[in-house]
């Protein structure tokens, strides 16, 4: 009788690989959709606070027949603080009186726009601009030769019209 020893197979080295492969390519996808899900949230977030300072700018507008340079000036609560620099991300863009920001987002006030940018990230450079008006308008924009440039828009809100305004490319967002 010959004695059956029991053998335990381990994995091989290319199962091992195998799945090693599977779990990056994994990992990778759900990696990118996690960053562009963040993204959304952040706009979301600034959309948020777009629209009680349009409002309050309006308001301005129809009390004292010119736009507020600073946010101050609006009856609204700032949650974002002043800009220590007063600039944005170091360099004056347009006649900018007032900055707010936080490590995602500069807002600034310039007569009828209002701006928000991204600071930092694969996005920087890439924001929104509200024109007041009759009716208001909300456009995409980034700056040209940013990192975000030809990236921000067509990625988050499918922007159309493009057409260069100042310093940065403008996409109409439609509403």
């Amino acid at each position: 009788m010959k004695n059956k020893q029991n053998t335990r197979r381990g994995f091989t080295l290319m199962e091992l690989l195998v799945v090693l492969v599977i779990v990056i390519i994994l990992t990778t996808a759900a990696w990118h959709s996690y960053a562009k899900v963040q993204e959304k949230a952040r706009i979301s977030e600034i959309l948020v606070l777009l629209k009680p300072i349009a409002v309050a700018q309006r308001l301005y507008y129809q009390t004292h027949d010119n736009w507020a340079t600073s946010f101050d000036d609006l009856d609204i609560n700032m949650l974002l603080p002043p800009d220590t620099n007063g600039t944005f991300g170091g360099k004056t863009y347009h006649n900018i009186t007032d900055t707010r920001s936080n490590k995602f987002w500069s807002l600034q006030l310039e007569g009828s726009k209002v701006f928000a940018t991204r600071l930092g990230g694969d996005y920087q450079g890439g924001g929104l601009e509200m024109v007041l008006g009759e009716v208001p308008q909300m456009y995409c924009i980034e700056k040209l030769y940013s990192v975000s440039q030809n990236k921000y828009c067509a990625k988050f809100f499918k922007g159309t019209d493009k057409r260069q305004a100042a310093d940065y490319w403008r996409y109409t967002i439609e509403q």
